[in-house]
């Protein structure tokens, strides 16, 4: 063999080598989070619960390789953080916002080199409880509709509530994924439901039940567990559970509606309560109470309660209920679109009987009369967003554009008054 093509020949293994080498020597380990509450085990349990707001303490150590100058961090979608490091190690703090969190780690060499990113999970726990209805954190109660109306896509919408009832337009879906019913995810899943927020799951967050009252799920509900800082639901394996069948009552009727009961009937249980509108041609109509007995389950019909509805008749098919916790405890509103009466019942309080029925008192209001007479709303939600001491009451239309009501003078004439309505589409 030619001298010349030898020599060429190992120069260049000498290079392959050395290069090789170099790069050998650059190569980053990916890093190890630690810290209280944090297993240093991967594959093992989820870091936590940590309360919200609550900085968590982490150390970040060096993997395998070249020794990182310094670290870029980031919680879920928020900004990303730069640490520097001594002798490759370094001490960062984290909040969590919600209930479940992602923190995302890359280790860096001093000529830039980044290492594989760590993306570690962790959950949060709400201490104290989030506001009534308060999905997105600010400790306001927030709007919440559904979509697949001429108004609004499909999915599931939520608007952050500010001062004296307005919101935060264009609303936002926090449905994308859909409710868990299909693969791949769909927000069609919510078209044709009803939404009620509460404390389902009791651990603080608000979630959410959407019943369906009509198309292939007839007669579900599926409970979904809120991100507690208003971030798309998360549809999976824990944080969604399908109630089907658990509502239908005694004579096998399912809900027309329901709202949150809270703890209407003081049992401090796990979570909140439900109350609906049930009954048939038959059997009548009348009001269902259902207790949550266990952590995210609610159970059959505690009982079944046939007073009459506020104008003295038991035409409960006729009227619409919504609910909000205010500091007298239970607030129902309840309202019958072909007349405009609308009634608020203050101080709701029921009682089991012990043979599948019960009993409910409150102190009744008569609010209007003419309220909106022969609307449809797709939306109708009671908050206590006002500081007059009554709750207040949003209406969304099909169209998608949603109104507060602040209500005033209870003790006297009770006097109701519409803010400037807000388009919640975010295409107008």
């Amino acid at each position: 063999m030619d001298r010349r093509i030898c020599a060429a020949t190992a120069a260049l293994a000498l290079s392959i080598a050395t290069t090789s080498a170099a790069r050998a020597d650059t190569v980053v380990g990916p890093p190890t989070i630690s810290g209280p509450n944090w297993p240093a085990d991967y594959n093992g349990p989820v870091p936590g619960p940590f309360p919200t707001g609550t900085p968590i303490d982490l150390t970040l150590t060096p993997g395998t390789g070249v020794t990182p100058t310094k670290y870029r961090y980031q919680v879920n979608d928020g900004q990303i953080l730069t640490v520097e490091t001594r002798s490759g190690t370094a001490n960062i703090q984290i909040v969590p916002t919600g209930r479940n969190g992602t923190l995302n780690v890359t280790a860096v060499s001093a000529d830039g080199t980044d290492s594989r990113k760590v993306s570690e999970k962790f959950i949060g726990i709400s201490e104290p409880p989030a506001a009534n209805q308060d999905i997105d954190g600010d400790g306001k109660p927030d709007l919440v509709t559904i979509g697949d109306t001429p108004g609004l896509p499909s999915g599931l919408w939520l608007a952050s509530g500010t001062s004296g009832g307005r919101i935060r337009v264009p609303a936002k879906d926090i449905g994308t994924l859909g409710a868990g019913f299909n693969s791949p995810p769909d927000p069609a899943d919510f078209n044709g439901g009803q939404v009620v927020v509460g404390n389902y799951f009791g651990d603080g967050f608000q979630d959410f039940i959407v019943y369906f009252t009509s198309g292939l799920q007839t007669g579900n509900a599926v409970l979904l567990s809120g991100s507690g800082d208003g971030s798309t639901l998360n549809p999976t394996a824990g944080n969604q559970q399908d109630l089907r069948d658990l509502l239908a009552d005694y004579n096998g009727d399912n809900p027309l509606e329901f709202a949150n009961a809270y703890d209407s009937m003081n049992s401090d249980g796990s979570g909140d309560d439900l109350i609906s509108i049930s009954g048939d041609a038959t059997n009548g109509y009348y009001l269902n109470y259902y207790e949550c007995r266990s952590i995210g389950v609610t159970f059959a019909p505690q009982f079944r309660i046939s007073t009459n509805t506020p104008d003295g008749t038991p035409d409960w098919q006729n009227w619409r209920m919504t609910t909000t916790r205010v500091p007298s405890g239970t607030a129902m509103y309840l309202w019958k679109p072909s007349t405009g009466d609308l009634y608020l019942w203050e101080g709701v309080t029921t009682h089991d009987n012990g043979d599948t029925t019960g009993t409910i008192t409150y102190t009744q209001y008569k609010i209007a009369e003419s309220w909106n007479t022969g609307a449809t709303f797709s939306t109708f939600q009671a908050a206590d967003f006002a500081t007059n001491g009554a709750p207040g009451l949003w209406t969304v239309t099909p169209a998608g554009v949603a109104t507060a009501y602040t209500v005033s003078d209870l003790s006297t004439t009770p006097n109701i008054h519409a803010g400037a309505p807000q388009t919640l589409s975010p295409a107008n």
